[in-house]
């Protein structure tokens, strides 16, 4: 069942992610551990999945809105996701998280394209389709 309180933490968290900042994928990432806040996600998926994808964006990290620790976090977020909620309700974003997760493959960051790798691989793994 989601809580009112779970189901603000997950609003404040997704308002975090409109920053580009580390900051609401850590906060995100940590709530996930709750369940009352991992119901109020699943209720916001659509809303928060493209926000975390917005990390990966070349666009982005080409004026330098976010640093190699902000796609660490932004792809941590997302392996935790995919962990946390049900396979329905993510299998809708199969797609598009894979092409996003293409971007981070050619980071500059070691630890990055490796990170990359592995959610990717894990994305692929669960929601199934080609690799796009």
């Amino acid at each position: 069942a989601v809580t009112p309180h779970a189901a603000r933490l997950v609003d404040v968290a997704a308002a975090a992610l409109d920053d580009v900042n580390a900051d609401g994928a850590n906060l995100l990432r940590s709530l996930l551990d709750y369940a009352p806040a991992r119901a109020a996600l699943h209720a916001q998926v659509d809303a928060v999945v493209p926000r975390v994808l917005r990390f990966l964006d070349d666009d982005e990290q080409r004026r330098g809105s976010t640093a190699p620790r902000a796609r660490l976090d932004a792809l941590r977020c997302l392996a935790a996701i995919a962990d946390a909620l049900p396979h329905a309700a993510l299998f809708p974003f199969r797609r598009t998280v894979a092409v996003a997760l293409r971007r981070p493959l050619d980071d500059d960051l070691r630890e990055v394209r490796r990170l990359a790798v592995l959610v990717r691989n894990d994305w692929l793994a669960r929601f199934g389709g080609s690799i796009v």
